[in-house]
């Protein structure tokens, strides 16, 4: 190929690796973000200004929180004080 005199092959490598490890983190945000947006209302701002806007999105994402903890205690087979 005319390009590969230009690049080294062993820059598109460590681009690879660089991608895939981008690719795994990028996966997990947008799972979170979609979950948010689909299941809590986040879709469109319920209120008006910046700080009222700011709160929303805190608690949202603290009940987003929540819940993968809870989650993930009950997998690990801890009991959760609400359900007993």
């Amino acid at each position: 190929m005319l390009w590969s005199v230009y690049v080294k092959p062993e820059v598109f490598e460590h681009r690879a690796s660089g991608l895939k490890r981008a690719m795994k983190v990028r996966k997990t945000i947008e799972r979170l973000f979609g979950e948010v947006k689909t299941w809590h209302r986040m879709a469109r701002a319920r209120y008006r200004g910046l700080e009222k806007v700011t709160i929303q999105v805190i608690m949202t994402l603290i009940v987003s929180n929540a819940k993968k903890l809870a989650k993930w205690l009950s997998s690990k087979g801890e009991v959760c004080p609400q359900t007993g």
